[in-house]
């Protein structure tokens, strides 16, 4: 077994070596650093299931393009072992992409390693201890989809494992062993994190109104609803407690009754759904994404900060500008960049419809990027390059009154 996974990461270091040799040999001095980071970095890498991640700092006038067509033959050889093509960054879209995610800058700080280029990380990073739990505590409801997995299209139902398995290496720093179902592997999660929630008892939430729970679901305590997916909020149980009965139900059972209206079923705690919400996806909670269909509403007193929610908004904008739109572009052949054009651009009405949602809540005013997107007459790398600068622009929208609120607003109640 020693002998295997040292191969395989002796084949994921010959791909990173292949990758900083093209992009130092190719850009030169366009490539400010490079880093690399997550599990290879930190000893828990597992072949066929991990990624091999890497951030390129690059200067302000290498062109995406040119990433693109350096990169893309690197990803054709090695894509089974990368998984995920290397974020890609200016100095500046860095800095505020960590301003954004201190976890990761943290992580950086702690574990990146440098292999081109001078060292252009900020300093140490300080967490507030709530921060990492409510990030775990977010990526455990997110994956929780596992328990119905009838309820997805195969290809989902395997990214949520797959993302499962990332997730309890990364909590408990060590791989999943293979025989472990997701559930249990959902449920050893939540048993760690609602130990260290046990702590922090201002997020526990219970009216104390006894409610006759749906069949099948014992002690459920409220549903949600968001799009097609539905949220089970179950009492802030003892953490073993929680771990035996998300082992106990009958999910196959509860996705079939469901399985008419929704497309994915998620299982949280009060407690946990509360943290999320102030501290990973208060935009979600401001603008009201999830409808309380049924029991009591842990959602309905808690108190959201402004700037969580301009933080939460420039998050997204900043993570399709680092990560999904090189990873796309980089990956997808030529005959389907037209494709990944209209993907990105719908994201971009997204990012525009929710700031339209929040000027009618009377938080911001509707505003747009100054140059609007060329049209289909014009380059798809043209377009393409468009629509990184409109992301560019709604990050930094966000991240500037991100940090405004901060300074001027502390604290606004929002039910």
């Amino acid at each position: 077994m020693g002998i295997i996974v040292m191969m395989s990461r002796g084949a994921a270091s010959n791909t990173v070596s292949a990758i900083r040799a093209v992009l130092g040999q190719r850009l030169g001095d366009g490539l400010r650093a490079l880093y690399l980071y997550g599990s290879l970095s930190t000893g828990i890498y597992q072949a066929g299931q991990s990624d091999v991640n890497l951030l390129a700092i690059i200067d302000e006038d290498v062109d995406l393009l040119d990433i693109r067509t350096i990169l893309m033959p690197v990803w054709q050889e090695y894509a089974p072992i990368l998984r995920k093509a290397p974020l890609i960054a200016t100095e500046t879209s860095l800095n505020r992409h960590l301003t954004l995610n201190p976890i990761l800058a943290h992580h950086l700080h702690t574990n990146g390693e440098l292999l081109e280029g001078q060292d252009l990380l900020p300093g140490p990073v300080e967490i507030d201890p709530l921060e990492r739990i409510s990030r775990f505590v977010t990526l455990a409801i997110r994956t929780s989809l596992a328990v119905a997995p009838s309820l997805l299209s195969e290809k989902k139902a395997y990214e949520v494992t797959g993302k499962l398995k990332s997730l309890y290496r990364q909590y408990y720093a060590r791989p999943a062993d293979k025989k472990d179902p997701p559930i249990e592997l959902l449920a050893s999660v939540q048993q760690g994190l609602l130990s260290e929630l046990e702590a922090y008892p201002q997020f526990y939430f219970d009216d104390h109104k006894m409610v006759d729970a749906p069949p099948l679901l014992n002690d459920l305590r409220a549903i949600y609803e968001m799009g097609n997916r539905l949220i089970l909020v179950f009492p802030d149980l003892e953490p073993e407690s929680m771990a035996e009965r998300i082992t106990s139900v009958n999910w196959p059972a509860v996705a079939d009754r469901v399985a008419e209206q929704y497309r994915g079923i998620q299982v949280t705690t009060a407690a946990e759904l509360r943290l999320m919400m102030q501290f990973n996806t208060s935009a979600t909670h401001y603008l009201r994404s999830y409808d309380h269909a049924w029991g009591m509403n842990p959602l309905a007193d808690i108190q959201i900060s402004p700037w969580r929610v301009f933080q939460d908004l420039a998050r997204y904008p900043s993570e399709l500008l680092l990560s999904t739109l090189p990873h796309a572009y980089i990956s997808t052949a030529d005959a389907d960049l037209a494709m990944l054009v209209h993907d990105l651009h719908n994201k971009l009405l997204n990012i525009q419809l929710r700031n339209e949602l929040l000027c009618r809540i009377d938080q911001v005013e509707v505003t747009l990027p100054p140059y609007p997107i060329p049209g289909r007459d014009e380059p798809l790398s043209i377009r393409i390059d468009a629509i990184a600068s409109h992301l560019d622009w709604w990050t930094e929208y966000y991240s500037s009154a991100m940090l405004e609120a901060r300074e001027k607003l502390p604290q606004v109640t929002k039910g």
